[in-house]
């Protein structure tokens, strides 16, 4: 802005104009504190130079001058410009005295807004606002008092003023902001979108357009925003402020895309700042553009620019794309620097490899031993290998360097609230929310605090009225406060700040449930099943109704009001544990029968109960033929009986329920509509909230409804491809969704929060009591101590370096348990045998120490062969056997295709698989007398004179034709128990690295982990063999009869399951895995491998 100055000036003025107009304030400056000194009353001085404060940001210092500024003359602008500097400086005294002398206009609509958005709801500011004589034309000011109004619980009294007020079309952008915002606090979404629409019909110029968009970004309306400021760049594309405006929050209106290309457009007409490269980065990041990741670190390194936590989230966010190359990129960027040191730390520690991660971090302190951010991820690390009190001296190092450093300061608390006694905590989070009044964790951990410990519901709301105080809109808040004043006997209040909730959020499931429990408190029952109901109609569900007299909600007395009925020809398979007699069994029951999914099979699994729950529940099998029992032979813990029935599932989606709970009638049909309607996602899970036995509703931290584990539905590919749940007695079913995340992907797990599981709470159950019991800590112990590892391991699983598959019994742990965790089933564990020990004892103690075992006698293929085939087994045709070679007989005399062998030894060098003539692993043709000179040649057959034996060639089955001769399946197996199975397809002699081999756990599932040393295994599974079945039963018969370890050999043939031959001492007991021996090793028992 330019002023008329008098033709006739001093020269500082001259200067202090000339200056001023060129913005070079720190120019205009000293000449201006010239006139002043020489006139401290220069009118013109104090003016130009309040302007200049306010420009470069020294709001308070402008609030001085203008005071004195206006002692000499009460000007409308001045009083403007105090009240605008007051805002800026959070000087409310100053603001309201000046606010009051003014007389307020119409145009003065943004300045009543600055004032809202600076002190509301302050009460001076609530006063000045109530209480002032508004011109009526002010419709900021009428929209404020219905707010005022509804925030005081008389929302009749709001809804009404609002209907006057809103035929009146808005014309201030100001109003607009709040506008919305009461209609949208009514439950008036609707009005307050056509509110946005309408003035948009309004002749909006540019320049009001563009103020509308700060507005809105101002009030954190990104989308809307964004909207209007595109609007803006159709007509003018190079507009510098809206590009400015859409690169600042389209990651936060989720539109990276928009950002990016903003950037682009900036940058292109040379006008891209440091801060807007910043921003770049921050939308290459949620879009997920490698591309642009590394364009916009590669600026941020050449300019130098202090970036290292955006740098950081970069790299991070490329190594989990798997974008290895751009991530190298990236640290070739930052060699010999301390943000190198930490990147590669943290890529170890997204690897699941936290030792690793540690001694990076260790090795770059020593060369840069103050670098903050070293200590903070060394913190962060040791908090994640579980060293809790190294975690904390080193946020504590942090500390020592900089004492207000707020991650520090977060993260040790959040440490602390593990291990430090209840007085030191509460005395460390008490001084944390002090110092940082505004900081809400912090006055939420405390908060925790005072309702579950000390139970001081007075104090309890002092903090809630500081978070309130700093937070009006922070729904937790404003939950809290309401169940607070409600436990404190305060009902009326309660039941209007219900009101007012249900006003503002009118889609809220926590507002529903906390109006409940409010609705309980205040002794009406009917009133709380109805806020219940309200809740589940925002999800579509229908209502429960209480068949007991006094209105109870527990388990046992619900039931939905629906007679739908879903008709679908996929099955639905529910499996329910159980252990002894739970009287609430048959209402967890009757909730799954009663699903208006018909299509369902309950599979209820009793985990070798003592008492007759299990007659019981054969009882009622007996009356319902979508129920199947069946019983444990030893008690394991719920997760060993629950995989055992995802081992009995028929259905195409297995899904899970307790014993205790009851489940919403419609759970299964959303829960099947919502994977239909998401091909991609392969497992979903509702909410529950918990019940005590007298109806009231569990609120703990942050409310009552979450995530419940056991409402998880998959489809059957998930059991296929990770398995199993951990063997684990507690907390397997949070691992297991965790691990579902980890393979397919967060976005291939649906949570959808429909609270269709109603919990009982009560101390047997595993999370309400009991050493396994959650806390005011929250997850602590041994639950801890398995959170940390499995989320290690699950990093392995998204980095590619580990399998996700877990068998149904674990033999050897992917990842470390706590001991008081673990199920009883039988898994390595240090001080049981190594298999390798244990075959090359038996190699020892059979061959050269003689030791009797009337198994070893059919090592040799003859006899083994005469043992299986006086069980009934199938074995191949002998056409001829004999110790001498001179008397193999004539080809003319043998069918057209048979293998010729030794009886004993373990090569494949001296077997011939013969067919019309030749050798089809070498393709060799031979004659008789040939075959007699190869053998006669060969040093083992020479030097052993084994029985040489001749039989038939069997032919693969009709879908494995192509691979010419049958697949081996080399069943390990100790009795009747089969541990693995190596299936090998043998195609050449010259090149064996044509040779096929993969393993496989009892149920055919591809095993990753390495088994033997130096051989290459498949990692693309085949197909189950057509005589699979017959295969499996005819080992287990062959396996129960020996009563010993033995590996036995068996072909998918054409003519189905065929024995081959036994291995008592497969490979010497050399060559295997660390894996494989602890995996057989497991099974083994006793001298010989079975007691």
């Amino acid at each position: 802005m330019r002023w008329p100055f008098h033709k006739k000036a001093t020269s500082n003025k001259e200067e202090a104009r000339r200056f001023y107009n060129a913005k070079d304030y720190e120019k205009a400056e000293p000449f201006l504190d010239a006139m002043l000194k020489e006139n401290p009353n220069d009118a013109w001085a104090m003016d130009v130079l309040s302007r200049l404060y306010m420009n470069t940001g020294r709001h308070p210092n402008a609030v001085v001058l203008l005071s004195r500024a206006l002692q000499q003359r009460s000007e409308p602008e001045l009083l403007r410009r105090i009240i605008k500097a007051g805002c800026n400086s959070k000087l409310l005294d100053v603001v309201i005295e000046h606010a009051e002398l003014l007389d307020w206009k119409v145009d003065d609509e943004d300045l009543l807004l600055k004032i809202y958005d600076s002190f509301w709801p302050n009460e001076r500011c609530v006063i000045f606002f109530q209480h002032t004589d508004w011109d009526p034309k002010l419709q900021f000011t009428s929209y404020l008092k219905a707010e005022y109004l509804f925030e005081n619980g008389e929302t009749d009294a709001a809804n009404d003023m609002v209907k006057k007020i809103i035929a009146v079309p808005i014309k201030n952008e100001a109003t607009l902001i709040v506008a919305l915002k009461v209609c949208e606090s009514l439950g008036l979404q609707k009005r307050a979108d056509a509110l946005f629409d309408e003035h948009f019909k309004t002749d909006l110029n540019m320049s009001r357009k563009r103020s509308l968009a700060k507005k809105l970004r101002h009030a954190k309306r990104y989308e809307k925003s964004i909207h209007v400021a595109q609007l803006v760049l159709e007509e003018e594309p190079d507009d510098e402020q809206m590009l400015t405006l859409v690169t600042e929050i389209a990651t936060k209106a989720d539109s990276p895309s928009v950002g990016i290309e903003a950037f682009h457009t900036l940058d292109s007409l040379g006008k891209a700042k440091t801060f807007h490269v910043r921003r770049y980065a921050n939308a290459a990041i949620a879009q997920g553009s490698p591309k642009d990741i590394v364009n916009a670190v590669q600026r941020l390194v050449s300019l130098k620019a202090d970036a290292s936590s955006t740098i950081r989230r970069a790299f991070l966010q490329l190594s989990r794309m798997q974008a290895m190359s751009e991530a190298e990129k990236i640290l070739g960027l930052l060699k010999e620097t301390p943000l190198e040191i930490e990147l590669r730390s943290s890529t170890a520690s997204e690897e699941g490899e936290l030792n690793r991660a540690l001694e990076v971090l260790e090795q770059g302190l020593v060369q840069y031993p103050t670098q903050i951010s070293l200590l903070i991820r060394k913190g962060i690390t040791l908090e994640a290998l579980g060293r809790l009190t190294e975690a904390i001296n080193s946020y504590e190092q942090v500390l020592e360097l900089d004492s207000k450093h707020s991650s520090a300061v977060d993260l040790r608390l959040k440490c602390g609230l593990k291990i430090w006694p209840e007085e030191r905590y509460f005395e460390e989070i008490s001084a944390a929310s002090e110092a940082s009044p505004d900081n809400l964790n912090h006055q939420f951990a405390k908060l925790n605090y005072i309702l579950r410990v000390l139970k001081d519901h007075e104090l309890a709301l002092k903090v809630l009225d500081t978070c309130l105080l700093h937070h009006p809109e922070n729904q937790r808040a404003h939950l809290d406060k309401t169940l607070v004043l409600s436990w404190m006997g305060q009902h009326e209040e309660a039941q209007k700040c219900v009101r007012k909730l249900i006003h503002r959020w009118p889609k809220s499931n926590d507002v529903f449930i906390t109006a409940s429990q409010v609705k309980k408190n205040a002794g009406n029952t009917d009133q709380q099943l109805r806020h219940i109901n309200s809740m589940l109609s925002l999800s579509g569900m229908s209502p429960v109704v209480s068949l007991n007299p006094e209105g109870a909600i527990t388990p046992q007395h619900l039931a939905t009001a629906t007679n739908e009925v879903v008709d679908d020809p996929r099955l639905v398979s529910i499996i329910m544990t159980t252990y002894k007699r739970d009287p609430l069994l048959d209402a967890a029951i009757a909730s799954i029968l009663n699903q208006t999914y018909r299509n369902i099979e309950l599979l209820i699994v009793d985990d070798c109960s003592p008492d007759e729950n299990f007659s019981y529940l054969q009882h009622l099998a007996e009356k319902n033929e979508r129920v199947r029992v069946f019983q444990m032979t030893e008690n394991g813990g719920t997760y060993v009986a629950k995989n055992f029935g995802m081992t009995q599932a028929k259905g195409e989606f297995i899904g899970f329920m307790d014993s205790d709970d009851y489940s919403h009638a419609e759970r299964i049909q959303f829960q099947v509509a919502s994977l239909d309607a998401h091909p991609e996602v392969v497992g979903v899970t509702h909410d529950y909230f918990r019940i005590d036995e007298s109806s009231n509703i569990e609120f703990r931290g942050i409310g009552a409804l979450r995530m419940a584990c056991i409402s998880l539905l998959i489809r059957r590919e998930v059991v296929d491809e990770i398995g199993f749940f951990d063997s684990l007695r507690v907390g397997a079913d949070t691992e297991y969704i965790e691990r579902i995340e980890a393979y397919y992907g967060k976005e291939r797990r649906l949570r959808t929060r429909i609270p269709s599981m109603f919990m009982m709470l009560h101390s047997s159950s595993l999370t309400g009591g009991g050493p396994f019991h959650i806390s005011w800590r929250s997850v602590t112990g041994h639950r801890l101590q398995h959170h940390r590892s499995f989320r290690a391991w699950h990093k392995k699983i998204r980095a590619g370096k580990a399998a996700a598959f877990v068998p149904r019994m674990i033999h050897v742990r992917p990842f470390e348990a706590p001991e008081e965790m673990k199920s009883t089933h039988y898994g390595w564990v240090e001080g049981m045998p190594l298999f390798s020990e244990m075959i090359r004892k038996r190699n020892h103690d059979w061959w050269a120490g003689k030791k009797p075992a009337w198994q070893k006698k059919l090592s040799p293929k003859v006899a083994g062969r005469d043992y299986v085939n006086e069980l009934g087994l199938k074995v191949p045709e002998l056409y001829w056997k004999g110790d001498d070679l001179a008397s193999i007989p004539s080809f003319e005399r043998l069918p057209n295709q048979f293998v010729l062998k030794p009886e004993k030894g373990w090569s494949s060098n001296n077997v011939y698989c013969m067919k019309n003539g030749e050798d089809i692993l070498t393709h060799t043709p031979h004659d008789r007398n040939s075959l007699i000179l190869a053998l006669s040649n060969d040093k083992f057959v020479s030097e052993n004179k084994p029985t040489i034996m001749i039989e038939e060639l069997l032919e693969p089955e009709i879908k494995q034709r192509n691979d010419g001769l049958p697949r081996d399946f080399k069943f390990y197996c100790f009795g009747d128990e089969i541990a693995m199975i190596h299936v090998a397809l043998r195609k050449s002699e010259v090149n064996k690295g044509e040779n096929e081999h993969q393993y496989y756990t009892p149920d055919f599932k591809l095993l990753s982990q390495r088994i033997m040393e130096k051989r290459d295994q498949g990692r693309t599974p085949i197909p189950r063999p057509d005589c699979w079945d017959e295969m499996v039963n005819a080992v287990r018969t062959i396996g129960r009869e020996l009563g010993i370890y033995m590996r036995i050999d068996m072909y998918a043939t054409n003519r189905g399951a065929v024995f081959g031959e036994f291995t008592p001492t497969p490979h010497g007991g050399n060559g295997y895995s660390d894996f494989a021996d602890r995996y057989l090793g497991s099974f083994w028992k006793g001298e010989e491998g079975v007691e």
